[in-house]
């Protein structure tokens, strides 16, 4: 079995979204970001800063290392911001321009050999609504389900279920201790990038949360200072006492078995 987290953060990110509450700069040396994966029994990777491609590249270059050698694989990847929310792209070696719409950014990743997946989506800023999703159905790659920053995990599995997408999984983090939370697993020999990417495609994969004792803390605070207390109100989810309490930190989200 391998496990994998595909929307992880470097101290290259440029973090320019929300508060330092909700999401806080990471510092996050690649290296750093190795040890702590393969420690926690991590076998697949994907470094995806915000606009910049660096922090992927160079993760990649520590993970050639002899001490690292055949003990995880990064996907190169960088989180886009379209005019209508963030896109993640993955397979990709440069950067993706930024501020273009949601159909502009996905064409340029898949022109660049790349997939293209709707991070974090549904939420209620900087994410793909679900008008836009849509309309780029036949387009994306997938949908990211399970983010441990989402307040819309559980809206992107009904979502996913009535879809013909497939969908990823990925914890977000921006600090060492939150790789993992959100992770995924598959029986899929997932020993290189396309076999990574196929396990994905043929819904090969299942979706773990492990459940965040301060996620309350976190996150609530700092949505509140970005979005106001009205937005916040609204989403339902946000107030889903099986999203944010506590279960002793123990794995308690397994949908999507294959």
């Amino acid at each position: 079995m391998a496990k994998f987290d595909l929307h992880i953060h470097s101290c290259y990110s440029n973090n320019l979204y929300g508060t330092k509450l909700l999401s806080p700069p990471s510092k996050s040396m690649p290296e750093d970001i190795i040890k702590v994966a393969i420690s926690k029994g991590i076998n697949v990777i994907a470094v995806t800063d915000h606009d910049n491609i660096i922090g992927s590249l160079r993760t990649i270059e520590t993970a050639k290392r002899k001490e690292y050698k055949n003990k995880i694989v990064v996907i190169p990847g960088v989180e886009v911001s379209s005019k209508d929310g963030h896109i993640l792209a993955y397979n990709v070696y440069e950067n993706i321009p930024k501020n273009l719409s949601a159909k502009e950014t996905v064409k340029i990743i898949k022109e660049k050999g790349g997939v293209a997946v709707a991070a974090h989506p549904f939420n209620i800023k900087y994410s793909l609504s679900e008008s836009r999703i849509t309309e780029l159905d036949n387009e994306l790659f997938a949908l990211e389900i399970s983010n441990s920053h989402s307040l819309k995990n559980k809206y992107a599995q009904k979502y996913i279920n009535k879809s013909n997408l497939t969908f990823t999984v990925g914890s977000d983090a921006h600090s060492l201790t939150e790789i993992g939370l959100c992770h995924g697993e598959t029986e899929t020999a997932a020993d290189s990038i396309q076999a990574m990417l196929d396990a994905i495609k043929n819904r090969k994969i299942s979706s773990v949360y492990t459940y965040d004792k301060n996620l309350l803390i976190r996150v609530i605070p700092g949505a509140l200072m970005a979005f106001g207390f009205w937005k916040i109100q609204q989403s339902k989810s946000l107030f889903d006492k099986k999203v944010f309490l506590p279960y002793n930190d123990t794995i308690c989200q397994k949908p999507f078995n294959s």
